[in-house]
């Protein structure tokens, strides 16, 4: 095997089932944490729900709003953590 080829096949899977849980655990919490997607995501949507039962005829289903908002924002990190557990599992086989 030359340098390369052992590089590919031996460290760098290696790497990556180290590396891995760590990066996705980055990856989550900056999807909670960035500014960008706070200001704009999570507030516009947040927003939205505020105004949607400024409205006499929403007022009853302020609850499901907000249940809905907060279902947005947990299927997109359950996504990521189900993302990282494939990844994991398909380097633990490697």
């Amino acid at each position: 095997m030359s340098k390369w080829q052992a590089r590919r096949h031996v460290l760098l899977p290696q790497a990556l089932k180290v590396s891995v849980p760590g990066l996705v655990n980055t990856s989550i919490s900056e999807v909670k944490n960035t500014t960008l997607v706070l200001i704009v995501g999570v507030f516009d949507v947040l927003q939205t729900t505020r105004l949607s039962y400024v409205e006499a005829q929403w007022r009853p289903y302020f609850a499901e709003a907000y249940l809905f908002t907060g279902t947005i924002f947990f299927l997109l990190c359950f996504s990521l953590s189900r993302l990282s557990m494939k990844i994991e599992r398909k380097l633990s086989y490697a």
